[in-house]
């Protein structure tokens, strides 16, 4: 007798047509231990071992699994309707080879192009291919499953982080924020006020991680789908105050007060602001929020300290915007004050950026960078790629230089009159 679950996908695979779908264990990122979200072939199958990947056909399912989950996996795999593919067991096809043996010929296999990495996804389609069959990228276990548990950012964030080396513990509870949530500075997500994320505006993420080497914070507004002019617009001029800020050259007694208008200045213009500091110092494998070092405008009786800025001081940069009902914004990287050059003026400081991420490009309204502003980016995205880039391969080393390279052509635009002007 077949598990209920496994019924109800094969009725929706009948309707669309599919003659195979494959459920694998993993989410957009292969981590090691996929969110509650992800439990697609756990909630068909029935099986809660870490891996197993889930075969259906109108009268057939298979699960393969290794010999850590043998035992386990005939356990809870009795009576269900699913035969047990043992891996690496002598005799026991691969799941590419079963799934191309059992495919029909014109078929349709289906999986969710999330999910699947690019190895078994190249080997799923020559199997279909050899068929003439076609290949369906849809979620259909998302489809039957009415009380999936909400995908939630920070616990993606939290299990991938848990997969580095070194790293201890968040450093304060993340900030995940969409659409009007973001305006919420310090968005604490609850059952009561998740919102399901849509192809459209803003999505804000502020999260850190205490490791070994030292404690990280940043921010990044990450777009989603289209955006109006206003939102281009405000998402560039609190670019434009982060990398402002950063580009800092300064005097050896300057506090933070001496430099916030730099990241406010581009809102400031405009008649807008944000009504937190701009910047905090941050500890080695301390407090997230550390004294004596900030970014603020205002001094006095019950605001934060401003201390003369010093080499080896890290700080935040982070300015925003904050339009209650609509949409929040916010950049942050961290800076590491050092040393310049010492004239006989006295000796000079400048920041460098510790935080090595994308800025989201489809947010810039390019027409508002001067010259200075995307060589400034160009030069941060250049240092991000020549960092990270040893770390990626494949189709994700193709994103990052997607992701870190569109600032390098607007400059060669500029050379050309585009008529960006500065």
């Amino acid at each position: 007798m077949a598990r209920q679950e496994i019924e109800t996908l094969r009725k929706l695979m009948k309707e669309k047509g599919v003659s195979i779908c494959l459920v694998p264990t993993a989410d957009a990122h292969e981590s090691e231990y996929p969110g509650e979200h992800f439990m697609a072939r756990r909630y068909l199958s029935g099986f809660t071992g870490s891996a197993g990947t889930l075969a259906v056909s109108g009268d057939w399912a298979g699960l393969w699994t290794d010999a850590r989950y043998f035992l386990q996996a005939e356990t809870q795999l009795k009576n269900s309707g699913i035969t047990l593919y043992r891996s690496g067991e002598a005799g026991v096809p691969l799941l590419e080879e079963e799934i191309g043996e059992r495919l029909p010929k014109g078929g349709v296999l289906a999986y969710d192009g999330a999910v699947v990495n690019r190895r078994m996804g190249t080997a799923l389609r020559k199997e279909a291919e050899k068929k003439g069959a076609h290949v369906l990228l849809e979620d259909l276990p998302g489809q039957i499953w009415e009380d999936r548990p909400p995908l939630s950012a920070a616990k993606q964030l939290e299990n991938i982080r848990r997969e580095q080396e070194h790293y201890l513990e968040p450093s304060f509870t993340t900030i995940a924020a969409y659409g009007a949530n973001g305006a919420i500075v310090h968005n604490s997500a609850t059952e009561e006020s998740d919102t399901e994320l849509k192809p459209e505006g803003f999505f804000l993420v502020d999260s850190g991680g205490q490791y070994l080497e030292g404690t990280t914070d940043i921010t990044r507004t990450i777009v989603l789908g289209d955006l109006t002019e206003n939102q281009k617009t405000h998402f560039t001029a609190v670019l434009r105050g982060m990398l402002a800020l950063g580009d800092a050259h300064f005097l050896h007694g300057c506090r933070g007060i001496n430099l916030d208008y730099l990241a406010r200045e581009p809102l400031w213009t405009m008649g807008l602001d944000y009504k937190h500091g701009t910047g905090h110092g941050v500890g080695f494998l301390l407090n997230v929020h550390e004294s004596p070092n900030s970014f603020r405008w205002q001094s006095g009786p019950g605001k934060a300290e401003s201390a003369v800025l010093e080499a080896g001081m890290v700080t935040s940069d982070e300015p925003g915007l904050y339009l209650a009902g609509e949409y929040g914004i916010r950049t942050e990287n961290l800076l590491l004050c050092k040393n310049g050059e010492k004239t006989e003026y006295g000796q000079f400081l400048e920041f460098e950026f510790l935080t090595m991420v994308p800025v989201d490009l489809e947010g810039i309204d390019w027409s508002q960078m001067t010259e200075a502003y995307i060589r400034r980016l160009d030069q941060y995205h250049k240092k991000v790629y020549e960092t990270l880039s040893p770390y990626f391969k494949g189709d994700e080393l193709e994103w990052l230089k997607e992701a870190t390279g569109q600032s390098s052509q607007y400059l060669q635009k500029i050379k050309e009159n585009s008529g960006i002007t500065c």
